[in-house]
């Protein structure tokens, strides 16, 4: 296609002129937007994955009372045509105060028994949550998720206010070790807060070659399970003076953003901007690409990872404009949770006795760190956070 070929040429032409001093790969932006176009033009794809992300919807309790997908009705579409259920009755998202008071203080007042009584904004509290579960435990790439898509549907059909959601044609599903991926990404910023698995988890898709050029264990190291045997390792390997300067941007990047604590417990929140600033996961989408730099690796990522960051960044972003508090925990805690329930019974099954011990050490490391936020600051390894926003 004409628009694809420019972009190829155009984007060729700037890694000429700017390869060795770039921040990004502008080939991962070309490769990306060759791959959403084709998501874009196929009317069949958005009618499946309508149905995809609707049958994972209706097998939890909580979504299903919450979200609406309309039904697709592929017997009379075709590639060019997409046929779907009438919904009447929704206001746009994005225009909340426009609607009748009456109505703004019911979707405000709706009350969800998962959540505690006292916890305000259990519809969107729910909806960060599911598209915390479709990113992480599904697997759903959405690469347009933007208030023009999302309305408020009044109560009918025998449901209380209900979201409702429109327009999946940007929506793909990852494969399978990419959704592993980042489930342990995540997991890395916000349970453990750690400069070094962080680069260990972002270094899992670079060559053999390539790793082995940094140090011959690294391959090793970065495909393996977590423990914290495996840090260590990791940490006493990159600390070389060329390569501090960008760890430490890392270790600012997460300690910033763990500064907040909520009530009593010291419970870590890791909001979704600072200061007014990027978004959580923008930044640390640009701290992986940097990465290529001091470790003088040509291909750190590929375009798979750049369309999940977009996705990662378009649910930050609605969520942050529904509700200005949130936190990464309100959006992928639960997933979290469940990843990690579900790797430990399948590495126990096969696990020798002689291993159990060592393995719940780590596991047991893991599941408690959200909850200290000294355990964070320290492990960070820096001193107290700068009062502004840090410059990464």
């Amino acid at each position: 296609m004409l628009d694809t070929m420019i972009v190829r040429r155009a984007v060729s032409l700037i890694w000429r002129v700017f390869h060795g001093v770039r921040k990004n790969d502008p080939r991962l932006f070309s490769d990306c937007f060759s791959e959403t176009l084709r998501w874009e033009q196929d009317f069949f794809l958005e009618g499946r994955m309508s149905d995809l992300l609707q049958s994972h919807i209706d097998k939890d309790p909580l979504y299903s009372q919450l979200v609406k997908i309309p039904k697709v009705y592929s017997d009379y579409g075709t590639v060019k045509l997409l046929v779907v259920e009438l919904v009447e009755h929704y206001h746009d998202i994005d225009r909340i105060l426009d609607m009748d008071t009456e109505k703004v203080w019911e979707v405000l007042s709706t009350k969800l028994p998962q959540y505690p009584e006292d916890e305000p904004l259990h519809m969107f509290r729910a909806l960060a949550s599911m598209w915390g579960d479709a990113l992480v435990s599904w697997g759903y790439m959405h690469a347009d998720l933007r208030p023009g898509n999302v309305f408020l549907l009044e109560p009918q059909d025998g449901y209380g206010w209900r979201i409702f959601l429109c327009d999946l044609a940007l929506t793909e599903e990852m494969p399978e070790y990419l959704r592993i991926w980042m489930a342990d990404w995540l997991r890395a910023v916000l349970w453990l807060a750690d400069a070094e698995e962080f680069v260990r988890v972002a270094l899992r898709f670079v060559l053999k070659d390539e790793l082995e050029k940094i140090h011959r264990d690294f391959p090793y190291l970065v495909s393996r399970r977590y423990s914290a045997e495996a840090v260590e390792k990791v940490r006493s390997i990159i600390l070389a003076p060329h390569v501090d300067p960008y760890i430490a941007n890392i270790r600012n990047y997460l300690v910033t953003r763990h500064t907040e604590t909520k009530g009593d417990s010291g419970e870590a929140v890791f909001p979704i901007t600072w200061m007014g600033g990027r978004s959580a996961g923008a930044e640390g989408w640009d701290l992986i690409q940097r990465l290529s730099i001091p470790l003088d690796v040509d291909e750190l990522v590929t375009s798979d990872h750049w369309i999940m960051f977009n996705s990662l960044t378009y649910v930050e972003g609605i969520i942050a404009t529904l509700w200005l508090h949130a936190g990464w925990e309100d959006i992928f805690g639960h997933s979290l949770r469940r990843e990690l329930r579900n790797e430990i019974e399948d590495t126990m099954r096969y696990m020798e006795v002689t291993e159990f011990r060592e393995y719940m050490k780590d596991v047991t490391e893991l599941v408690k760190r959200p909850k200290y936020h000294s355990i964070l600051r320290e492990n960070a390894r820096i001193g107290p956070p700068p009062s502004g926003p840090v410059s990464v």
